[in-house]
């Protein structure tokens, strides 16, 4: 099944993070905490922690539907387009301003939870640590033994994330030790997509079912702003927002693959994780050449040049990881020796009705 809305809510939450990213580094390198850009707060920031339950969505989906290869396919989502960018920025860095400090950069490169210590390259690979970690714990259930126990072990994690944080004052911190990660309440949001999805297939798109989505929306907004310091619930109220989001649109998805065209946002959708990857550097190279090294007054200008650069590097970048991912879903959909890339995953079955009638999509592995 294509999930034609969701590409359209990372088209959109790709657009947040950069707008948030443009206020933050407009006051940070040219000192400018004024300017039009000053609207575009921490909410927006919370477009990259969408991306938690989202993933949390499409991995429970891949699992019940394409385990094959599971972990191989995650990581090649992830690492190879990532080393590129770490790459292009720099070169392009070393280019314009002579040198770049990257201290521990083949830890930094790996994404693995090893706290503060490395230095990061992109500035924005503390969502990427926590991705990788979701995944490698997904790999686990993979199988056609152990996929069942996948909701089951989700609640379970979310009850022991819930206890540590109550009962134990473990901390949540966004560049986390291996100690650190796997209570962190960031997960919560990767759970409740993934517990979310198993929500959805046993739903019917009525307009009384999405109705009741919004109001789940409704709940988490009220949850999160009256959450009243309690870190624990304010992530309970995101988790209901997002997850309720993106069941309510995917409710409406009613496509088995994507046909040409489409919105801009869903187009940006596509091209949305070399957009987040590529657009920090770029940013930041403007405002610092524009306010330290012209000397450039002009923050709002600045600010404006920046945003523009960002999303038409990113959406080139994008375009530039989509091609990669051809590739190596290629390598990746060859069959191993003895079998087919389908052996032993079984067809999934989401009952949906349209126009009235009930009807079974089946959805193959692969």
């Amino acid at each position: 099944m294509y999930f034609r809305s969701l590409q359209v809510f990372r088209g959109i939450a790709a657009v947040a993070v950069v707008l948030y990213h443009v206020k933050e580094y407009l006051q940070s390198l040219c000192d400018a905490p004024g300017t039009p850009f000053r609207v575009f707060d921490y909410r927006f920031g919370m477009g990259a922690w969408f991306f938690f339950s989202l993933s949390g969505f499409l991995m429970a989906y891949m699992i019940d539907s394409s385990r094959e290869r599971f972990l191989s396919r995650r990581l090649a989502r992830i690492y190879p387009t990532f080393w590129l960018a770490v790459c292009l920025t720099i070169i392009v860095k070393v280019a314009l301003f002579g040198t770049v400090a990257n201290p521990r950069l083949i830890e930094a490169a790996s994404l693995l939870p090893f706290g503060g210590k490395p230095a990061y390259t992109l500035g924005v690979e503390w969502t990427l640590i926590y991705e990788v970690f979701f995944y490698c714990v997904c790999a686990f259930f993979a199988n056609a033994r152990l996929y069942r126990l996948f909701p089951a072990f989700l609640a379970c994690w979310a009850a022991a994330i819930a206890t540590a944080n109550l009962g134990f004052g473990c901390v949540t911190v966004i560049l986390p030790t291996p100690g650190q990660i796997v209570f962190s309440l960031f997960n919560l949001l990767f759970i409740m997509g993934g517990l979310g999805y198993h929500v959805y297939k046993r739903l019917r798109p009525t307009a009384r079912a999405r109705r009741v989505l919004l109001y789940v929306v409704g709940g988490g907004l009220l949850t999160y702003y009256l959450r009243d310091g309690r870190e624990l619930m304010g992530f309970f109220g995101l988790g209901l927002i997002f997850t309720g989001a993106i069941l309510w649109g995917a409710l409406g998805d009613q496509r088995d693959k994507p046909v040409p065209g489409g919105s801009f946002f869903e187009r940006l959708g596509d091209a949305s994780y070399g957009l987040y990857l590529i657009h920090v550097p770029i940013m930041t190279c403007v405002f610092y050449l524009g306010a330290r090294k012209w000397n450039l007054n002009y923050p709002t200008t600045l600010g404006l040049i920046g945003t523009i650069l960002a999303l038409i590097g990113g959406w080139w970048f994008g375009k530039v990881d989509l091609a990669l991912q051809r590739k190596w879903r290629q390598r990746l959909s060859r069959p191993r020796p003895g079998g087919g890339t389908d052996a032993g995953a079984p067809h999934i079955r989401l009952w949906r009705r349209w126009s009235g009638s009930q009807t079974t999509i089946e959805t193959p592995a692969g």
